[in-house]
């Protein structure tokens, strides 16, 4: 009888260190939210942590919902981002399309991010060339958007087509190479976080500018 006493309690305390070791790494509630991602690229990783092992699942852009799954790593760790030291724990995630992961906690935020925006106004031939009306109706889109706060490059055939995007060019959210979205003619190249690159033909401004609201602010409701 004690035996099987000894054996039952033996089984106990197994289940309940593996139940400890388990717990190290992450904990677990039961709150729901959403969150907001701050930086364009962040990795989604099969577990929390910077092991090169860790399979990386997915990324997720700058603006992007994810919904919090109630639990978050034990530990902290400390990373770099955008030139500047950041310390935080792990949450677990999903996003819109399904997938689950681990994503640094402090690339998320609880209130809603902008994503960025990039309009580029494109000329293969020679700018002292351009007629009056490529003229005019680039400085009404530009100035239309310019406005909203998209950024603004105008480029040119013989321009490098590779972009910093965002304010600051010295620590740019990320670099972009555009030759693959370009065309021949000049136009409009439209960028945002998320979203795959539209071109614009040359047009009338309203054309262009509708076709850019449509882009930005009203696609995907």
């Amino acid at each position: 009888m004690k035996n099987k006493l000894y054996i039952i309690l033996f089984l106990m305390g197994i289940l309940f260190i593996s139940s400890i070791l388990k717990g190290e790494e992450t904990a677990s509630n039961k709150e729901t939210k959403v969150f907001y991602v701050l930086f364009e690229g962040i990795r989604l990783r099969e577990k929390p942590g910077l092991d090169s092992k860790i399979k990386i699942l997915d990324r997720l852009y700058q603006s992007e919902e994810v919904t919090f799954l109630g639990e978050t790593s034990k530990f902290k760790t400390k990373i770099t981002l955008r030139n500047k030291d950041y310390e935080s724990v792990w949450y677990k995630v999903q996003k819109k399309n399904g997938s689950i992961g681990w994503a640094f906690g402090a690339a998320l935020s609880s209130e809603k991010v902008e994503p960025w925006r990039v309009l580029i106004v494109y000329d293969p031939g020679n700018p002292e060339e351009a007629s009056e009306d490529w003229l005019y109706f680039t400085y009404e889109v530009s100035e239309k958007f310019k406005k909203d706060g998209v950024q603004i490059q105008v480029m040119g055939k013989k321009d490098s087509k590779k972009i910093k995007i965002g304010p600051d060019k010295k620590n740019p959210i990320m670099e972009m190479d555009l030759k693959d979205y370009l065309k021949k003619q000049a136009g409009y190249l439209l960028l945002q976080a998320g979203k795959d690159p539209f071109w614009i033909d040359h047009s009338p401004s309203q054309t262009v500018i509708d076709a850019g609201d449509q882009y930005f602010y009203k696609s995907g409701e």
